[in-house]
Formats: C-alpha cells, structure tokens, sequence
C-alpha cells in the first residue's frame, strides 16, 4: 500500500489539473481548491495518530515473534493457538512463517492443531514445544495436545 501513494496522488493530481488550471476562473474552481488544501491539512493533522496507531497494530502482531525469539529459548517449536491483536486482529494462520526449509530454522512456527500436535512431537523430537495463546507463550508439557 505504502509504494503505492505517491502513483496514487499524482493519478489525483492528474485528475484535478484540469478542473484548477484550464477552467475559466469562478466560485467551482475556488471550492475545488479550498476542499483539496482542506483534505490535505485533515491528512497532515492526522498522521501522527494513525502513525502511533499502526506502530502499535505493528507490536501486536510481532509479539509471538518477540517472545519465542529469547536467547535462552534453544530449538522449539511454537505453536499458535489464538489470534492476535487487539486493534486489529491477525488471524493465527498468517503468524506461521518459516521460510523454505522448516527444519533449518531455531524456531518453527505452527498452527495448534489438537491432538495432532502429536505428529509434531513425532517429527521433532529434539525440541522443545511451546504454545502461544492470548499473549502468552508457554512451554507445552510432553503429555499435552493442546
């Protein structure tokens, strides 16, 4: 979205050029201009708290990534079983990314899946398993599916 505003603004731009700069003066072209310096102080004025605001969208959302990346943490596997974010959710789905090779990585990410966690166990037996719900990230015991 954010490489894509300055082709959006001269595409605006572009549109209000000839409605300024070719029409005859009066009350049209004088409105026009006074909505879009009034838009653009609305924007400016506004910046700030959408800039806080998504930072924060921004925290939220790295959290699990924050926790589970502790230096004391070894090789784990994490599994996410909640949503996150409060201001703007993020579905658990979106929060599993390994790359290419899983097995490489000091920490995989998964989804909470039950008793079929079990697999997981199976296939990564050298690590330790966590689970991440409601912002928090505990470490799973080895008899539990959660």
């Amino acid at each position: 979205m954010f490489e894509a505003w300055p082709f959006a603004l001269l595409t605006i731009l572009k549109a209000i050029d000839p409605i300024l700069f070719t029409e005859p003066n009066g009350s049209r072209r004088s409105w026009i201009a006074s909505v879009i310096v009034a838009s653009l102080v609305f924007q400016i004025a506004y910046f700030s708290p959408r800039a806080l605001r998504e930072h924060q969208v921004v925290v939220e959302r790295q959290d699990v990534y924050r926790q589970a990346e502790s230096p004391a943490r070894g090789k784990a596997v994490v599994l996410i079983a909640t949503d996150v974010g409060k201001i703007r959710p993020m579905l658990r789905r979106d929060l599993v990314r390994n790359g290419l090779v899983v097995g490489d990585n000091r920490i995989i990410y998964a989804l909470s899946l039950g008793e079929r966690n079990a697999l997981l166990r199976a296939r990564f037996p050298d690590r330790a398993f966590y689970v991440y719900a409601d912002g928090r990230l505990e470490a799973l015991p080895s008899d539990e599916r959660r």
